[in-house]
């Protein structure tokens, strides 16, 4: 029984908290890697700016945000919510990145 009510709680958490998850799709405007600095990689979208801090990417998360190309879609998961400031997107925890096809 405890093992069972162990399961159930583990379970109950990782579906919470993809619950709590914060899905967006954005259009690449422009990706100049130039622009990119030490700790975050800067791209322009249809939704505006998005400043994307790399210190916990992936060299592979790191290497397709850095080959995308104007009018590639993406889908980025977030843990919480997209906040927008000053017409820009920061993004400190990128949970997940997708290429998909846009939505005409």
């Amino acid at each position: 029984m405890k093992k069972w009510f162990c399961v159930a709680s583990v379970l109950l958490m990782i579906l919470s908290a993809q619950a709590n998850a914060a899905i967006g799709q954005f259009r690449i405007l422009k990706n100049d890697p130039k622009q990119y600095t030490e700790e975050s990689i800067r791209l322009e979208t249809n939704k505006g700016k998005l400043v994307i801090y790399s210190v916990n990417l992936s060299k592979e998360t790191y290497r397709k945000l850095s080959n995308l190309k104007k009018n590639q879609c993406i889908s980025l998961t977030v843990p919480d919510q997209f906040h927008k400031h000053n017409g820009v997107y920061s993004i400190d925890n990128l949970k997940r990145l997708k290429i998909v096809n846009c939505n005409r």
